[in-house]
């Protein structure tokens, strides 16, 4: 059974106008699933590691897929992939706009007067467990990291994290937000099909 979502968009209008205006590339559709759909991407390391952001379903496009890729030899492969569901997505926004707020006070302090790594910075709950918005320290750099895990809050080993440089943290939002605005539509579109077959008013007689 699908999952409940709103037919209208309950994404905080702050955060929207916080996370618009930012660009990115457009990636093309890939056939792998059943419904597949690119929303976009942020390309890091001169074109040799890619976090896209796409639309994935069974039966119809279903959830949000934060996938990360890495070029080697000339070959792409995906390392990890974090998939996020609907109803998830307004909480993860409000915990990315408060790590942008903790990054700043971090980049305003001394190496010797910042806490314990990593810091909490918001997370989405819902039926499929809890994906954590943290901020974290890796090889002297600060990022934010987004990890799933299972209801008994045991983290998951099958890869399903992700992780956004502190300056890609607003397209990243953005790309979220696109992504849920499309799955928003797409799911209104199916329940009014479905009502339209139940009450008989697409029949021929």
């Amino acid at each position: 059974m699908m999952p409940y979502r709103s037919k209208k968009s309950d994404i905080d209008p702050r955060l929207r106008e916080f996370f618009s205006g930012t660009s990115s590339k457009t990636i093309p559709d890939i056939s792998t699933c059943a419904y597949r759909e690119g929303i976009g991407l942020i390309s890091l390391f001169k074109g040799m590691h890619e976090i896209r952001v796409e639309l994935i379903g069974k039966d119809a496009l279903e959830q949000v897929l934060i996938d990360t890729w890495d070029c080697r030899n000339g070959e792409w492969s995906r390392t990890r992939a974090l998939p996020i569901r609907h109803c998830e997505v307004g909480d993860i926004l409000r915990a990315l706009n408060h790590a942008g707020i903790q990054l700043a006070d971090l980049g305003s302090a001394s190496r010797e007067e910042r806490p314990k790594f990593p810091l909490l910075a918001g997370e989405a709950t819902s039926d499929y467990g809890t994906i954590r918005v943290l901020v974290d320290e890796y090889n002297d750099r600060l990022e934010v990291k987004l990890s799933r895990s299972d209801l008994a809050g045991t983290g998951l080993r099958n890869g399903q994290w992700a992780k956004v440089r502190p300056e890609d943290l607003r397209c990243f939002g953005s790309l979220m937000i696109q992504a849920y605005d499309r799955l928003t539509t797409t799911v209104t579109e199916i329940e009014e099909c479905a009502s339209a077959t139940e009450d008989g008013s697409d029949l021929p007689f």
